[in-house]
């Protein structure tokens, strides 16, 4: 790359392109509207209740010159304060600011109103603003990226650069901030109504997104838009399991036009896809997994799997130590293509750490990802279910059932969360506790143990707890359901037996 300067400080790029051509581009002065700016400073100053029509996308650092940056910033700390902002009550600001000096001092303020704005247009104005502004920073992060690309370091591979480029891209996209309108009591209760009529007319118990589990819809009343959900176990308890029934079943409900239904986005950073679709053969065409692996699969068989690939609006990435912010960006990108309703995460102790949080302890990344993530809910409107991994601690319990305190250890997990479920199932404790003859113990003494752990064993069979143990919105309490570990399947347990 060779660089000539040109007249009005403009710097010609020479590039060479792949086929050996070459690309001139000059790069001028970044986009921007000095008259939208002026027009806009005017406006405010001579009608101070126009502010509130730009104060909520329009911040300082949007404008191009900065004496105006400096302007809007004095004009707002004086409104929000509940003062006048005229260029007398604004001349203070500026008594000692060489800038404004060389452009003309407190006679400059005067001449912004004085050059008769329309008012009427000041939200244009504002918009015109934000508009150049994020077009000097696309020219910036093109910039960048055009640079590493050049620059072929061995540390940098060109997805880097990419992921890179995506980053910047989506933090330009919300670098106006976005701030919802105010919303009457009325209108929320208004919304509330809607939801619960909703509900009542599909002959359903949820106001959200079905898990597909009659008795935990019941309990949760599905899964909320806009919140963050946990669940929580230790390992071989089905975590998995039950999140891919949950999102399965979700999908299949959408893709069927069913009310709750969902078109779902499923991070399996432990599991790859391949493995995901042998579970849910497993489920649907009932042939375990094991069978599988080893190509025990009958023709028939091979017969119903084809007949159970489901066509659902249900997309897996297998993508490895994932962020926040890699979850944002791949979520944005599917929901701009398709509708998304539902994200599941499996699981946090293997997501990356976010940016700046690399060299940091463990309880403050968990910290930071759990914060993120809630963000990523309420930002795209939708559930995200996100598996955690419970440490040994519970085990060394009598009674394993986990409980809130087992996550206080990891980071603001429960604060952040707006439901915590954890999943515990007997049968994995008891199969692992069969009693064992202890020395000088009698026949009778040995075979009343035996019984005991029988009978505890048969009630337990294929039985799974979901403890709902915190709920913003809800009731807590245990919803019990059935667990056939061979197929991956969660399904309602029958309560007449």
């Amino acid at each position: 790359m060779t660089e000539k300067v040109l007249p009005q400080n403009r710097t010609m790029v020479r590039c060479r392109m792949p086929d050996g051509s070459t690309l001139w581009s000059i790069i001028g002065e970044l986009p921007h509207n000095e008259e939208a700016e002026q027009g806009l400073l005017g406006a405010l100053l001579i009608n101070n209740r126009l502010f509130p029509k730009v104060a909520g996308f329009l911040r300082p650092e949007h404008f191009y010159d900065p004496v105006h940056q400096c302007i809007y910033a004095a004009i707002a700390t004086l409104i929000e304060r509940g003062d006048p902002a005229t260029p007398p009550t604004l001349a203070p600001f500026f008594a000692d600011d060489p800038d404004l000096q060389a452009n003309g001092g407190a006679g400059y303020l005067a001449q912004l109103v004085g050059g008769e704005p329309i008012v009427a247009n000041v939200e244009y104005y504002g918009r015109t603003i934000l508009d150049h502004y994020q077009r000097a920073r696309l020219i910036e992060v093109a910039g960048r990226a055009l640079e590493e690309a050049r620059r072929f370091r061995m540390d940098v591979s060109a997805a880097d650069i990419i992921g890179t480029m995506e980053a910047n891209l989506m933090a330009l996209e919300d670098s106006a901030p976005q701030v919802k309108p105010l919303v009457t009591v009325r209108a929320a209760v208004e919304e509330a109504i809607a939801a619960a009529d909703g509900a009542a007319r599909a002959g359903t118990a949820i106001s959200g997104i079905t898990t597909g589990l009659k008795d935990l819809d019941w309990r949760t009343g599905g899964l909320q838009r806009g919140e963050l959900i946990i669940i929580g176990a230790r390992p071989s308890m089905g975590k998995s399991d039950l999140a891919w029934n949950i999102a399965v079943n979700a999908a299949r409900v959408a893709a069927a036009g069913g009310y709750g239904g969902a078109r779902v986005l499923v991070f399996s950073q432990e599991m790859p896809p391949r493995q995901l679709g042998a579970r849910l053969l497993a489920r649907e065409a009932g042939v375990p997994t094991d069978r599988q692996r080893r190509g025990e699969v009958t023709d028939a068989e091979f017969v119903r799997f084809a007949q159970a690939i489901p066509d659902l609006p249900l997309w897996l990435d297998g993508t490895s130590r994932v962020t926040p912010a890699y979850v944002m960006r791949r979520a944005r990108r599917l929901q701009r293509r398709h509708r998304l309703d539902l994200i599941v995460i499996d699981h946090l102790a293997i997501m990356g750490a976010p940016d700046g949080f690399r060299h940091q302890g463990d309880t403050a990344v968990v910290t930071e990802i759990t914060r993120e993530l809630k963000g990523v809910a309420t930002s795209l409107d939708v559930p995200v279910l996100l598996l955690s991994q419970l440490s040994r601690q519970v085990e060394m319990r009598e009674d394993k059932r986990p409980t809130l305190s087992d996550l206080r250890q990891s980071g603001s997990i429960e604060q952040d969360a707006d439901t915590v479920m954890f999943l515990y199932r007997d049968e994995y404790y008891l199969r692992r506790a069969e009693p064992v003859r202890r020395q000088g113990e009698s026949d009778d003494t040995f075979n009343a143990r035996c019984e005991v752990w029988q009978q505890q064993l048969d009630a337990a069979l294929n039985v799974a707890e979901v403890i709902v143990a915190k709920q913003r919105m809800g009731p807590i309490g245990t919803v019990s359901l059935h667990y056939d570990g061979a197929y991956s399947a969660f399904s309602d347990l029958d309560h007449s037996n």
